[in-house]
């Protein structure tokens, strides 16, 4: 049984699928007992799939119903019989304590078919639709065909009540349309021992999570995996390699057979049409970006860090690490760094349909991409969430065009001292001035070494403004003016070597301002920040 999607006409992951909560009925529905003499209610909230019921269960130590096992019921609307069966998996307190098992849409009830041994009717086509299978109600869309079969229970009779119900629909997260459950013939690929390899390299501590609470998530979901369809039917993916049989259903993998060649039971093989699932094929990329199967020797792999949304520690990270294990026997990154996900001014998620999208073509556009930047880093915590605005972003234009306005101060007043110049006499003040600068290289270096880059951040724009523009530049005004008797060159080499070290500390957040900024500094070498040594502190 897979989520089946009638508007994109495909299976869907249970990734993709997102419980939304509505307000709806339930319906109490009269099953009477074969003998003719009493009934039993059911409390269900899809009266249209009554008619692919294949029994009715109770809890095996439910009084109500203890002595009903193993007796049957006529199904409404339908010239058949079905048992009531007992299963641990039904909640006493739920309704009347009597559920409706319909193993061909439903999860858990397929699940109790393959305990019970029960037929599965399926009576919901690929399109959304009530089959052929239910009759008059063939051809109709599922709302509609639930308006009739409910009117049709009212007619005889077996409408107990109709209760206001709010409960949880499964929708598809790509087109928000309601996912009708089908057993249809998939390709899948079985997780356990897979798994298995991605658990056992991080327990001993080939991958390492940032922040480290995704360690314990990454393994509940690698040791609660179940199989993995990976098929699709959409034409715009990677086609599986696989043949059919349409006469005996087999499908054929790794096989030298052509489409058209006749398969053992007497039919012909075709070319199999399902595509792969996305996640299938992207989780192949840090091998296939280095040329594998073609070439053996992956330089580059595994890499040293994986930087990626929290919300991919459930699909494409676990994917990766499988592949690459699989394949290669080696992790394919060393440390998997997840950051939060980048929602309105609210906390809420951004959406087309609630109007509070937020483009960073536009905010680069208005504020500079250097301010969205830095914008998304300060405050963001690994794993966490972090609220995009225009006025947070407008904020950090204002520091982007402190740090032009400062460095345009300094080169004006610095004369003919350069990056290169040796170190002049300086007084005590100026040795404790750099010495504080050395403290900052030291702990910034330690935050970025760490994963830590919101202090990183938020460090380095609280020294460079409330520190060195503030306090600093406008101690050494009158030294650089030559106003008091202190040394006008020890000031022009403290000014010139801390902006010439925040700007390469800055680069990581504001890289275009900064490397445009390093191009103006006086130095005998010309070449570019990006590929300028880490400052070094001393």
């Amino acid at each position: 049984l897979v989520n089946w999607d009638p508007v994109l006409g495909t299976a869907v992951s249970d990734l993709e699928v997102v419980s939304q909560e509505e307000d709806g009925s339930m319906w109490h529905i009269a099953y009477p007992m074969e003998t003719g003499v009493g009934a039993l209610i059911v409390a269900t909230t899809r009266p249209e799939t009554l008619l692919g019921d294949t029994a009715l269960a109770v809890h095996p130590e439910d009084e109500r119903y203890r002595h009903l096992v193993g007796k049957t019921v006529r199904l409404p609307k339908a010239e058949r019989s079905i048992p009531i069966i007992a299963d641990d998996y039904v909640d006493r307190e739920f309704g009347t304590g009597v559920v409706k098992i319909t193993p061909a849409h439903d999860p858990n009830d397929f699940r109790m078919s393959e305990t019970h041994d029960l037929p599965r009717v399926e009576v919901i086509d690929a399109f959304g639709k009530l089959n052929e299978k239910t009759g008059k109600y063939a051809g109709m869309k599922v709302a509609e065909a639930r308006t009739k079969v409910v009117e049709d229970l009212q007619a005889l009779g077996l409408i107990e009540k109709i209760e206001d119900y709010t409960h949880t629909v499964p929708t598809c997260s790509k087109c928000n349309s309601t996912i009708e459950p089908r057993v249809i013939p998939q390709w899948f690929v079985k997780m356990a021992p897979l798994a298995k390899l991605a658990s056992d390299a991080v327990r001993r501590g080939e991958i390492k999570f940032v922040p480290d609470n995704y360690e314990k998530i990454f393994l509940y979901w690698m040791n609660n995996t179940i199989d993995w369809n990976i098929s699709r039917q959409i034409v715009w993916g990677i086609q599986i390699p696989a043949l059919i049989c349409k006469s005996c259903n087999t499908g054929k993998l790794d096989t030298d057979a052509q489409a058209g060649s006749a398969c053992v039971c007497g039919g012909t093989l075709e070319q199999d049409t399902d595509t792969f699932d996305t996640w299938f094929s992207s989780g192949q990329w840090p091998l296939l970006a280095l040329g594998y199967p073609e070439t053996k020797d992956l330089a580059y792999h595994p890499t040293d860090v994986m930087e990626t949304g929290r919300d991919l520690i459930f699909k494409w990270i676990p994917r990766m690490v499988i592949f690459s294990l699989y394949l290669k026997n080696e992790v394919p990154f060393k440390t998997v760094y997840l950051h939060g996900m980048v929602n309105d001014k609210h906390g809420k998620k951004m959406s087309k349909s609630k109007g509070n999208v937020v483009s960073p073509i536009d905010i680069s556009d208005k504020y500079g991409a250097d301010a969205l930047r830095i914008g998304l880093v300060v405050g963001n915590t690994p794993g966490s969430d972090v609220a995009l605005f225009e006025d947070k972003i407008k904020g950090y234009k204002h520091f982007c065009n402190k740090i032009w306005n400062a460095s345009r101060f300094v080169f004006t007043n610095i004369g003919d001292t350069t990056l290169d110049t040796p170190k002049p006499e300086l007084t005590p003040r100026d040795e404790e001035i750099l010495a504080g600068l050395n403290e900052h290289i030291v702990s910034v270096t330690g935050h970025l070494e760490n994963h830590r880059f919101h202090l990183a951040s938020e460090e380095l724009y609280h020294y460079f403004w409330n520190t060195f523009a503030d306090i600093i530049i406008e101690e050494m005004k009158p030294r650089l003016a030559g106003e008091d008797g202190g040394s006008k060159q020890a000031a022009q080499y403290v000014v010139l070597t801390i902006l010439g070290t925040c700007i390469k500390l800055l680069h990581p957040f504001i890289p275009f301002v900064t490397e445009e900024l390093w191009s103006l500094l006086p130095k005998k070498d010309k070449g570019l920040l990006i590929i300028e040594p880490w400052p070094k502190h001393s």
